[in-house]
């Protein structure tokens, strides 16, 4: 995986992974210093991950582990949930994450056909092609920052049409 794609779900699924790793510590200072560990060994091991989906999955064992070590050396097991506790509750989160990542593609397939026909074409050629600012400003022969005007008003336009749409179809998660 790039550094940018393990930056951009760190990024994406931050409150989760926080929320997560409190519910283990209970305490937020402490969650916060997990994460920012967990994110620099899933940067430094970026090259051994497949995939978004194997790196969620780490991010979430490795955030467990780090946690329990945590309380471990700080010898405040005792205030931990139960093993069994937080293997069912991850059990739990794993089918609400599939759930909303299944609704929040589709809803992205829906928006991405409603935008105009050049503006799907940045978006397949950006992140499906995996160019580069600087190859679609030489592609389209439009400087870069442009280009950046251009993506940040169709992020803005997808943002609120996968919001709408997954408020309507996905029973508010949004």
């Amino acid at each position: 995986m790039t550094e940018e794609s393990v930056v951009r779900m760190l990024v994406s699924e931050r409150v989760k992974i926080l929320g997560f790793i409190q519910s283990i510590v209970r305490r937020f200072d402490i969650a916060e210093d997990v994460f920012q560990d967990i994110c620099v060994l899933a940067l430094e091991k970026r090259e051994t991950i497949p995939d978004e989906a194997h790196l969620f999955n780490w991010l979430r064992s490795s955030a467990r582990l780090r946690a329990m070590n945590v309380l471990r050396k700080r010898q405040e097991r005792q205030k931990a949930l139960d093993d069994d506790i937080l293997e069912s509750l991850e059990e739990d989160w794993r089918e609400q994450d599939a759930d909303i990542t299944a609704l929040s593609a589709e809803a992205v397939r829906h928006c991405i056909e409603q935008l105009a026909p050049a503006a799907r074409e940045l978006v397949r050629m950006r992140y499906r092609e995996n160019k580069e600012y600087r190859e679609l400003s030489k592609l389209f022969k439009r400087p870069v920052p442009s280009l950046y005007v251009t993506f940040s008003r169709i992020h803005a336009v997808l943002a609120d049409c996968v919001s709408r749409r997954l408020a309507s179809e996905g029973g508010g998660y949004v």
